[in-house]
């Protein structure tokens, strides 16, 4: 019986954390991968955007200690949420939703 109920809980964890990364927008579901022009017509304006600035990937150069930036992404996020609802941060790399966070409850006033 113990066994049964660890594995319907472990389940149910797994279940919970797979819909953690996703944002509903009436019908539509943003997971990630999507542009921002395609948020904004599933999702509309949001409460705020924020520009992060930028993340750059180095590498050193063939071992002489030189670093050479391969890869540079802008980074910027959207923040949704409705009344007396937990915030969901929508974060893009270069255009691209690359994860969605939930944080603190929109006050009621």
């Amino acid at each position: 019986m113990k066994v049964r109920s660890l594995f319907f809980i472990s389940i149910l964890f797994f279940i919970q954390s797979s819909h953690a990364d996703s944002l509903r927008c009436g019908q539509y579901s943003v997971k990630g991968g999507e542009s921002t022009i395609e948020v904004l017509n599933m999702c509309g304006e949001p409460l705020l955007k924020e520009s992060l600035g930028t993340v750059a990937e180095e590498h050193d150069l063939n071992g002489t200690g030189t670093r050479i930036r391969v890869n540079e992404e802008v980074v910027t996020r959207w923040t949704y949420g409705k009344k007396g609802e937990l915030y969901k941060y929508v974060t893009f790399h270069n255009g691209q939703v690359r994860s969605i966070q939930t944080g603190g409850r929109r006050k009621i006033n």
